[in-house]
C-alpha cells in the first residue's frame, strides 16, 4: 500500500496546525500545573512552532525518480 503524497509539500507527512495547537496547549497545561513558570513553558511554545513553520517553508529537496 503506497502513502499519499500531497502535491503542495511533496512529502508524506504535512503537520496540521489545529493538532499542533492542541498539543501544544494541552503539554503547556500539563506543565504549568505541575508548577513550572508560564514564561519558559511559552517560550518552548513558540520555538517549537518557528521551527516547524520554518520547516514546512522550506523548499522541498527533490527526491530521485523510483525504478519499477
Amino acid at each position: 500500500m503506497k502513502a499519499k503524497i500531497n502535491s503542495k509539500t511533496n512529502s508524506k507527512m504535512n503537520p496540521k496546525w489545529n493538532l499542533f495547537f492542541a498539543a501544544a496547549l494541552l503539554g503547556a497545561y500539563m506543565l504549568i500545573s505541575h508548577g513550572i513558570p508560564i514564561v519558559p513553558v511559552l517560550g518552548g511554545c513558540a520555538l517549537a512552532a518557528l521551527f516547524t513553520w520554518r520547516q514546512i517553508a522550506r523548499k522541498p529537496v527533490p527526491q530521485p525518480a523510483r525504478i519499477r
